[in-house]
């Protein structure tokens, strides 16, 4: 799946459009045990990166030399994306449940203006036949096949979330070390992959779930540091 595109396509919108901030639907879809919040303020980061100065870089030379008519169509008109831009976007770190010894996953969250946009966003930028969007509910999931970034959303946000990659060398250690174990290697890479695929899939689905009684919150800190004045706010429980 191209899911790095939609990756570049989104921090090229947050740094080339000038958009009006508000408070934030997504903040309440954040997991209690994040490690670390960043969020990007779309409207000052525009604002101070003129669009020639934009057009001239590297992301945007990327972008632009890519033979993709849907790549092309978004720079014209991000709004059919579906993405809701007038929202700061999210990137948080918590816990790899998958490993035994500690390591992060990353997860980018958003605001959906157009579900159904960006539901066709999706699957225009996966290329892969073997990679379907799975609906359970009101969420919808893209899980590649070789446990590679998913992308899950519901009416109201969407959230990348990378592989955990800590829990994947562990396995993987531990798989190929075994000098018992005489099953083929590929299966036993199958058996990592549709362990990570896992991991990944409670991931989204903790991710789409609102917590309306957060503790994050509720935490006067984390709501400082949401609120004050920047271009990009951090918070971490450190």
């Amino acid at each position: 799946m191209k899911t790095k595109h939609l990756l570049l396509l989104v921090v090229a919108v947050v740094t080339g459009l000038s958009v009006f901030g508000q408070a934030n639907p997504a903040h309440r879809y954040l997991p209690e045990n994040a490690s670390m919040v960043m969020s990007f303020n779309p409207v000052k980061l525009a604002n101070k990166i003129p669009g020639e100065t934009f057009r001239q870089s590297f992301m945007y030379r990327m972008l632009s030399q890519k033979d993709n008519d849907e790549v092309q169509a978004f720079l014209s008109d991000p709004s059919i994306s579906g993405i809701d831009f007038t929202y700061d976007m999210l990137i948080s770190s918590i816990k790899d449940t998958g490993s035994k010894t500690g390591g992060s996953m990353v997860c980018i969250m958003g605001t959906l203006k157009n579900e159904a946009l960006f539901n066709l966003t999706v699957k225009k930028l996966s290329k892969s036949d073997k990679d379907s969007v799975r609906v359970y509910g009101t969420n919808k999931m893209l899980l590649p096949e070789n446990a590679g970034t998913a992308v899950a959303w519901n009416n109201e946000v969407f959230v990348i979330v990378s592989p955990g990659k800590s829990g994947m060398r562990e396995d993987m250690s531990e798989i190929f070390s075994d000098t018992t174990d005489s099953r083929p290697f590929d299966e036993r890479i199958k058996v990592i992959l549709e362990k990570m695929q896992k991991t990944q899939r409670n991931l989204c689905f903790e991710m789409l779930t609102p917590k309306y009684n957060s503790s994050l919150l509720a935490n006067a800190h984390f709501m400082e540091a949401m609120n004050t004045a920047g271009d990009i706010r951090i918070w971490n429980n450190g």
